[in-house]
């Protein structure tokens, strides 16, 4: 199982502390969404999995050292002049030379109808909306496979409409085995995503489910999260949540992959406990899901 990890990032400029014991992994199908208040620290971090940011300790660990992270930038870097055909296929030529034209186009065919592009192949992209051309910015990271894909504030500036729509894309994206961080401030579909990251002061205050985050909170809706966290320092929030059985729960949960490959094998229940087994310790969500299997079985 393909994942990130980060392990007890630490970041310091002079005496001043950027990101302090940064800790949480993500897998391969999963969706997290990256919040916080302006100056928490969203920016350093990404930086940081970027290899654009020095830290003073801690691990990053990708899933690969050949492939490289893809990054979206909340500015499209687009040569308005062109063509979205033509800018995918000067982009194929030089990131993956080794292909014939047959498999550019190709190539660049699967991955525009993947992001909803294929309509707009032909289309100047100064003419296109600014959706239409952070789907462009999207497949243009796309074309060399990456296992990590990281957007940073994708929907700023788009109506609500677009927000959702582009985000079901992100969404769909990590279901191809893929691992998509999405630094936003906006909150009307974090629901969306499997995993919750939320900074304050360059500390983890959270990481888990955004169900499980308004329990955490004490909160009805997402968007009141950031008024929770001026009660009390960041420092404060980060140990309280440390010593949490929250943090203990996610730390073991059942990846989202796992979990579908888990419920596919409706074979013996010799067979369903060695897959479960597989996961460290079997934690409480892997004996849920093994629970959801006898179930099944025993109903056929």
């Amino acid at each position: 199982m393909k994942y990130i990890a980060i392990e007890k990032l630490s970041v310091k400029i002079d005496e001043y502390c950027l990101l302090s014991g940064i800790d949480f992994r993500l897998y391969a199908g999963e969706m997290c969404g990256l919040i916080g208040p302006s100056g928490a620290g969203k920016s350093t971090l990404i930086k940081a999995i970027l290899g654009l940011q020095t830290y003073q300790q801690g691990r990053i660990r990708l899933p690969s050292r050949h492939k490289p992270v893809a990054y979206v930038p909340q500015d499209d870097h687009l040569h308005a002049a062109l063509r979205v055909s033509q800018a995918l296929d000067y982009t194929c030529q030089l990131r993956i030379p080794s292909l014939s034209a047959i498999q550019r186009q190709a190539h660049i065919q699967k991955i525009c109808h993947a992001v909803g592009l294929s309509e707009r192949l032909e289309h100047s992209i100064a003419k296109l909306s600014g959706g239409q051309r952070k789907r462009v910015s999207v497949a243009l990271e796309m074309l060399t496979k990456p296992d990590v894909m990281i957007f940073d504030e994708p929907t700023s500036g788009l109506d609500p409409g677009m927000d959702t729509q582009l985000m079901q894309l992100f969404a769909s994206i990590a279901k191809q085995q893929k691992i998509v961080l999405v630094a936003t401030h906006t909150m009307q579909n974090l629901m969306l995503c499997d995993q919750l990251l939320i900074m304050q002061q360059g500390y983890m205050v959270y990481f888990g489910s955004p169900a499980m985050a308004l329990k955490w909170f004490k909160v009805t809706e997402l968007e009141e999260i950031f008024l929770c966290l001026h009660q009390q320092t960041a420092e404060q929030a980060f140990y309280q949540y440390q010593k949490s059985g929250y943090a203990k729960g996610v730390a073991k949960r059942v990846p989202v992959l796992m979990k579908e490959e888990m419920l596919k094998k409706p074979t013996t229940l010799d067979g369903q406990e060695k897959e479960a087994e597989k996961v460290q310790g079997e934690s409480t969500t892997a004996k849920d899901i093994l629970r959801k299997i006898r179930s099944q079985i025993k109903h056929k």
